[in-house]
């Protein structure tokens, strides 16, 4: 009988029945020919083998002997609940392939202002090339991954900004280029999880709504519920692809021996939509926490 951590003695102690724990102690003590003390009482109800016991002791004395189950954790409310909290919001959004380091990040600031820094050196002359098609929906900047980071973290917390990006994913490329434990630690308190707020607006405002949980994104994936908030993503410039894209750019770059004029129309014209991908991703998300937000507060 392995021995496990003592669950259940306060539960045990604090029976208003003391007969129904010594019941229960005999007839386990009677079962494995053994004394046993009051801390392994109280492990072996939650043994496999007290399990089988079960029908030698009463089934309501069996359940009042279990240790009532910790209570959940407490989420803290989203930051963005905040009044005036969504005009300080930064949203970020990562591009890259699964196995590499980000490729760039989309940023869009409380003033409108959009940038995509670019941290891939393959894929720098892509960048120098769709530099500033601002109004095409792209701003290409080459930068340093994590100077770029440290930098917007720094800005966020001198300015009060939150950082919000959808899920947790952001943060956790974030934490791997941090410089310094402060960095983290600053990220950590600023960031909002975009898609939480997404999943509370949903259960509390509208769990009338239903729709097919994807297999790989899971239910609440950022182009269904901007559609669903009114904001739909060009279907070529939805999730799918831009890992495939990214590798393609930089395989004909590589070939190319960096020359951007050289590459295939296709190539070229999947670089640009990976940069709108991103482009409405950001501005997409935006769109989604202000909806949720209008009708939680």
């Amino acid at each position: 009988m392995k021995h496990r951590t003592r669950v259940v003695i306060e539960a045990l102690t604090a029976q208003k029945d003391p007969t129904t724990a010594r019941e229960l102690a005999r007839v386990l003590a009677d079962e494995y020919d053994t004394e046993l003390t009051k801390s392994e009482v109280n492990s072996v109800l939650y043994c496999k083998e007290a399990r089988g016991l079960v029908s030698k002791v009463d089934q309501t004395r069996w359940i009042a002997l279990q240790a009532p189950k910790s209570r959940p954790r407490q989420k803290r409310p989203s930051p963005l609940l905040e009044n005036g909290a969504e005009r300080r919001a930064i949203y970020i959004d990562f591009e890259g392939t699964e196995t590499d380091p980000p490729t760039l990040l989309g940023v869009l600031t409380p003033d409108d202002e959009f940038r995509q820094y670019v941290f891939e050196e393959d894929v720098y002359p892509a960048a120098l090339a769709r530099g500033h098609g601002k109004r095409a929906g792209y701003y290409c900047v080459l930068a340093d991954a994590g100077d770029l980071l440290s930098w917007l973290v720094e800005l966020v917390e001198e300015r009060d900004f939150l950082l919000v990006a959808w899920s947790r994913r952001e943060l956790d490329a974030i934490r791997d280029y941090a410089i310094s434990p402060q960095v983290k630690a600053i990220a950590e308190r600023r960031y909002c999880d975009a898609k939480a707020l997404a999943k509370s607006w949903h259960q509390r405002i509208r769990p009338d709504l239903e729709w097919k949980k994807h297999p790989e994104r899971g239910k609440y994936y950022l182009d269904m519920m901007a559609r669903i908030h009114g904001y739909p993503i060009p279907r070529p410039l939805g999730p799918g692809n831009t890992a495939k894209r990214i590798r393609d750019v930089r395989e004909q770059l590589r070939r190319k021996g960096g020359d951007f004029t050289r590459l295939t129309p296709v190539a070229k014209a999947k670089w640009t939509k990976m940069l709108h991908h991103n482009y409405h991703d950001c501005f997409g998300m935006r769109h989604v926490v202000r909806s949720c937000l209008a009708d939680l507060m």
